[in-house]
């Protein structure tokens, strides 16, 4: 089997030949060049086992193109939080949301029903005194040192305005129609109920042309004994229970007298409702109120 060296295994053969073996002037005797021929074949033989060994090498492990790796997307982590609606939910979910709207525009149809009064004008002393005057605690300050011509004059505007609150309160009532007005008390009401810390902002409206309302047979019997003198010495919550107590005491008689009195103020009030407000009232028989 023959052999070859790569070329690194034969220059380095020649090399080694030519400056140890065959240089004339080496100085080598004889013998020993001649036992260094004897020799070569070793030498041959190891190169031929370096290169062979290399070649191996070389063969054993063929160069290979190394596939550049596609890295995967790693797979997300579940969501966190609060798993899907269910139909029922986003439903329920959609229905609260539109009832949301609608009271909103309710609240807002009512404000608008209720009507909004002129703004009054200041009626207290200090109130006058501060008004476009800087921070309030420098208003007192300076308001406990005033003179007293100066508390006059604040008392006559403090009257001043109190009559032309009343004047302009009067003018805007009247600027309405008794329907409207009645309307608007009735939004008033709903809000006092719907906004408990703005109640006194929706106070009813003072109007003298509202109808009263159907008197019961215990109301008007009431009203009669609390201006008699029979009851008069009492506290009023004593004299509210005496009354009481008086009406469920009364003859039969007594108690169909002030049914009569109480059917006619029923007519009474069908007739002022129908021509002061221009529409037949709401009411039944079982709407009036009940006796005691």
């Amino acid at each position: 089997m023959a052999f070859k060296l790569t070329q690194c295994g034969r220059v380095a053969y020649r090399r080694f030949n030519s400056r140890v073996l065959y240089a004339p002037n080496s100085g080598l005797r004889p013998d020993t060049i001649a036992s260094s021929y004897a020799v070569k074949p070793n030498i041959e033989a190891l190169f031929r086992s370096l290169s062979l060994s290399n070649s191996y090498a070389t063969a054993a492990t063929p160069k290979t193109k190394t596939k550049k790796e596609t890295s995967k997307k790693p797979t997300p982590p579940p969501k966190r939080g609060r798993p899907p609606k269910s139909e029922k939910e986003k439903k329920a979910e959609k229905k609260a949301k539109e009832a949301k709207i609608q009271a909103k525009e309710d609240l807002k149809s009512l404000k608008q029903a209720a009507l909004t009064p002129p703004k009054p004008l200041p009626t207290t002393k200090f109130a006058i005194f501060s008004t476009g005057k800087g921070p309030l605690l420098e208003s007192l300050k300076e308001y406990k040192n005033i003179s007293g011509f100066q508390v006059e004059e604040l008392e006559q505007t403090a009257e001043k305005n109190a009559s032309t609150n009343r004047h302009n309160l009067e003018q805007w009532i009247e600027s309405y129609s008794p329907l409207e007005i009645k309307n608007a008390n009735q939004a008033r009401r709903k809000l006092r109920r719907i906004l408990p810390t703005k109640a006194r902002s929706y106070s009813a409206i003072q109007d003298e042309r509202q109808v009263k309302g159907p008197r019961s047979a215990y109301l008007l019997y009431s009203m009669d004994k609390q201006q008699s003198t029979e009851f008069s010495h009492l506290p009023t919550k004593e004299r509210m229970a005496e009354i009481a107590r008086s009406w469920k005491n009364a003859s039969q008689s007594e108690k169909e007298k002030y049914k009569t009195f109480q059917a006619e103020d029923r007519t009474r009030y069908i007739n002022e409702y129908k021509s002061t407000y221009g529409e037949e009232p709401k009411i039944s028989e079982s709407s009036e109120a009940e006796d005691h």
